[in-house]
């Protein structure tokens, strides 16, 4: 089937396509940045920022130092970073060692979503449930 729109039209398509990833971009670019400060206040140790378990992605296999499993809220965007699940539920317990943020770029890990995966999770046993939306809900 052949497409009738005319050169005029499809410009006209594409300039709408191009404002629409750009506006699509910035959202996703301000839901990161929301996100980070979170983790930030998160990391100093401030638990009114903390993440329920809904809200996070978590590894399907690697853990964190103190035991619990890494994972990562997929609102974070591509330049996110694995952290202790423990420290962004706002349940580790104060003076423990945890693993250093383990950055996306650098770090290849198994998600629980990775069909791969095949099931396996190191979210809370207690916690099991859907996993949450990529991008956080954009």
């Amino acid at each position: 089937m052949s497409d009738t729109r005319t050169d005029d039209e499809l410009r006209a398509a594409i300039s709408d396509g191009d404002r629409a990833r750009r506006v699509l971009a910035e959202r996703s670019g301000a839901l990161a940045k929301t996100t980070k400060a979170r983790i930030e206040r998160l990391l100093q140790a401030d638990r009114t920022a903390a993440f329920e378990s809904g809200e996070l992605r978590f590894a399907a296999f690697t853990r964190c130092e103190c035991g619990a499993g890494m994972a990562y809220p997929p609102s974070i965007g591509a330049h996110g970073e694995w952290n202790c699940s423990a420290i962004l539920r706002g349940k580790a317990p104060k003076g423990g060692t945890h693993s250093p943020p383990l950055a996306f770029a650098f770090y290849e890990i198994k998600s629980e979503a990775q069909p791969s995966a095949g099931g396996a999770t190191t979210r809370p046993a207690d916690e099991h449930g859907p996993l949450p939306m990529d991008g956080g809900g954009l």
